[in-house]
């Protein structure tokens, strides 16, 4: 139950956080843009991704622990890192080259998806890597 309630709630966020993103970056606030898509968007994906493959392991791929906390603690490491850089109002090429982290890690996330799981899977990793590859290269060009 948990597992479908924060998942729900983390698509909804990030929704949100794309919208603001997008929004704030027409009207000219790059940074501003980058950094809500950041806060809203990542940050409760990457911590409801930490705790539904560290605590309900099982739920990504059967009898594979070792996956499942690895995974979880890469989740973890972006969360706190865009926390942190969030928190210290560091230059947004930081925050964007975070953000290329994440989008390279979902990548390869995405192609062991592809050969490991199933193909049809491995599809939903796609809108979200659009949106940060566009973000993070964003706000690495200036």
């Amino acid at each position: 139950m948990y597992y479908t309630i924060s998942n729900v709630i983390a698509s909804v966020l990030c929704f949100i956080g794309i919208f603001l993103g997008f929004y704030y970056n027409i009207r000219g606030d790059k940074y501003k843009g980058i950094s809500l898509f950041a806060q809203i968007a990542i940050i409760p994906m990457a911590i409801n991704a930490f705790i539904t493959h560290t605590f309900f392991r099982g739920n990504v791929i059967k009898s594979q622990p070792f996956f499942e906390i690895e995974a979880g603690g890469a989740n973890l490491g972006i969360g706190i890192s865009l926390i942190v850089l969030s928190i210290l109002k560091v230059p947004i090429n930081a925050i964007a080259g975070v953000l290329l982290v994440y989008a390279i890690y979902l990548t390869v996330a995405m192609i062991c998806s592809y050969i490991y799981i199933s193909k049809q899977r491995s599809l939903k990793f796609i809108p979200i890597l659009v949106v940060l590859y566009y973000f993070s290269i964003l706000g690495l060009i200036d």
